[in-house]
């Protein structure tokens, strides 16, 4: 799994609940305090982020970028095709 400033390796999408915390670690939150933060997490919030992070993942993986600090471009690049999806 990723951790800290490890480039992006093209993996198989890690669950909501690691995307989050492996952020919170990167923005260098303590550990003891993502523990919280992610416990306060309602299952029914995590499955909700968990769909879109899961297609941000995917859209990382195939343009080779890293999901925890895509450049803007990218990240609009992701919510126009997201758009277009919805749109057709």
């Amino acid at each position: 799994f990723l951790q800290g400033n490890t480039p992006f390796v093209a993996s198989s999408f890690i669950g909501g609940r690691q995307v989050i915390r492996e952020a919170f670690i990167r923005k260098g939150v303590p550990l003891e305090s993502v523990d919280i933060l992610i416990a306060s997490l309602s299952e029914s919030s995590l499955r909700q982020y968990d769909s879109g992070l899961k297609k941000w993942w995917n859209f990382c993986k195939k343009e080779k970028i890293d999901p925890f600090s895509g450049p803007t471009n990218n990240i609009l690049s992701f919510l126009t095709e997201e758009f277009k999806k919805k749109a057709s």
